[in-house]
Formats: C-alpha cells, structure tokens, sequence
C-alpha cells in the first residue's frame, strides 16, 4: 500500500513538475511575444511617414493611370471621329446644311436644314449608305423661314457603328 501511496505521490509530482514547467515557458513564451509586438509597434511608429508617403503615391499613381486611359481612348478615337465628320461632309447634299451635331455615347444627333424635304430624304439614304452608321431616322422635320426663303428643318439621329 505504501508503494502505491508512493507511485501515486511521484506520479502527482512528475504532473506538477510538468504543469509548473509548461505554464513557466507558456509565461516566456507570452513575454517574448509581448515585447515583439512592442518592438513592432516602435518600429511601425517609425515607418508611418514612409508607410503614408507610399499611400500617398499609389493613390496618385491611381489617378494619373486613369487620365492616362482616358487620353489613351480618346487617341484611340481621335481618328474615328475625323472619320465620322469627313463621311457626314461627304453625305451631304446641295442646298443642305448642318446647324448642329451632338454625339452621346452611340447616338449621333444632328441638326440642319435644306431648300427642300427631298434633299433631307437624300441625305438620310446618303448616311444609311455609310458603313459607319446606322439606323438613320428622321426625328423631327418642319418647314420655317429663313431670312426671305423658305427652308425645311430637320433632326436626324443615327447610330455610330465602332465608336
């Protein structure tokens, strides 16, 4: 019985020892690591002027890659819209002409008049005719006087094709 007493003794002291051991290096463990986070803390201290310098720069690289697509696109479509006016100017009838032309996104919009509504009626079949519109449709057309002739106003919408 003695011996058991003993077993039990030296098996409770080996428990305690380990317990005592493991809590004593979990405590260095947790103190080794508290003083890093300090020392990381002072040493992110330390950076911040470069750590927001550097923010700082990738918030203007950011913006200066974006004026740099748009400048880019409108290069890019610099010739289209060359393109577009010259097939608008070639189009156009005698006695015809444009007062007004808008372009939103697809949708070009122009505004003329003309000596007759057959010559708007030649104009519209002209631009159809073109590979780089489509869809022409006459929006509005009237009859107003102009000085002392008599002209016909008129509004055409067409389509961009690959712009």
């Amino acid at each position: 019985m003695r011996r058991g007493m003993l077993l039990t003794l030296a098996s409770l002291g080996i428990v305690l020892v380990s317990v005592v051991g493991t809590a004593s290096w979990q405590a260095r463990s947790i103190s080794r690591l508290e003083t890093q986070a300090v020392d990381l803390r002072a040493e992110a201290e330390r950076y911040a002027p470069q750590i927001h310098l550097v923010k700082q720069l990738r918030s203007k690289k950011s913006d200066l890659e974006k004026r740099l697509g748009v400048i880019h696109q409108l290069d890019e479509n610099r010739g289209l819209r060359i393109a577009v006016m010259d097939d608008l100017s070639s189009a156009l009838p005698e006695y015809v002409w444009l007062t007004s032309f808008l372009e939103s996104e697809s949708t070009i919009t122009v505004e003329g008049a003309a000596f007759s509504s057959l010559a708007v009626f030649e104009f519209m079949v002209d631009l159809e005719s073109m590979p780089r519109f489509a869809g022409v449709e006459l929006s509005n057309l009237k009859r107003a006087s102009q000085g002392e002739d008599e002209v016909t106003r008129f509004t055409l919408k067409t389509r961009l094709v690959g712009g």
